[in-house]
């Protein structure tokens, strides 16, 4: 069942875009031209590919939608309210309507106006958890995949300005040296692109899903009367 409920005229709820900045290499292997021989070192080093902006994919989306599951509260609350929302999307009655609908079945049930609206928040907090969680996760990632071979890269620079003081017997060790960091900065840049990628579609899924959550819980707001004190 699916934890989305679209307005009837409403095609697609589209995602606020949260680009990761993508850091530029600075510690790329200057090339130096030799003189020792006929051979010169390669004057290109790898371009830092471009990162898309984030979107909310299939993958992370059935992961909040199982965060929703994993982590639902007992009782009816939220989840089950906007699940019956969902269950009423192709009647052809406006949307008020259905919220008020699907109220008065929970109502009955002792389930309020303001608990709705505090399930749905510890939803959120709930996702919040889960983002924290992965952003830390996504650090050592990252300082395993990309930032191990910048060091590695800056070892070559270092190396190379040594065998640039040396004599040509020791050119094959140079050029094999800078083509070895133009591998791993590649290397680099690609795991960078997809690891800042991995961010940004996470950040939208989540953007989307408190999205929806937070335009439920103003429509809850508003459709729905407030309880009449006894």
């Amino acid at each position: 069942m699916s934890l989305f409920f679209k307005d009837d005229n409403e095609k697609e709820k589209k995602v606020e875009k949260k680009t990761a900045p993508v850091q530029t290499n600075t510690n790329a292997i200057p090339p130096t031209p030799l003189n020792f021989g006929a051979t010169t070192i390669p004057q290109t080093m790898p371009t830092t590919p471009t990162v898309g902006a984030g979107m909310a994919t299939p993958e992370y989306l059935d992961y909040f939608k199982k965060v929703f599951t994993d982590r639902n509260i007992p009782g009816p609350d939220y989840f089950e309210f906007v699940n019956a929302l969902e269950m009423m999307k192709d009647q052809p009655i406006p949307e008020q309507q259905k919220f008020f609908g699907v109220y008065v079945g929970f109502a009955s049930q002792g389930v309020t106006k303001d608990r709705l609206i505090q399930t749905a928040q510890q939803y959120i907090a709930t996702f919040q958890e889960k983002s924290d969680g992965f952003a830390k996760a996504l650090d050592v990632e990252f300082a395993n995949a990309v930032e191990s071979r910048h060091k590695q890269i800056d070892a070559l620079k270092s190396d190379n300005e040594k065998l640039n003081q040396q004599m040509v017997e020791i050119q094959n060790k140079i050029l094999k040296n800078t083509e070895q960091s133009g591998v791993l900065l590649q290397e680099a840049n690609t795991e960078q692109v997809g690891l800042t990628q991995k961010k940004a579609n996470f950040d939208a899924s989540f953007n989307y899903m408190v999205g929806v959550i937070n335009d439920n819980i103003n429509k809850i707001k508003n459709y729905l009367p407030e309880p009449v004190a006894k």
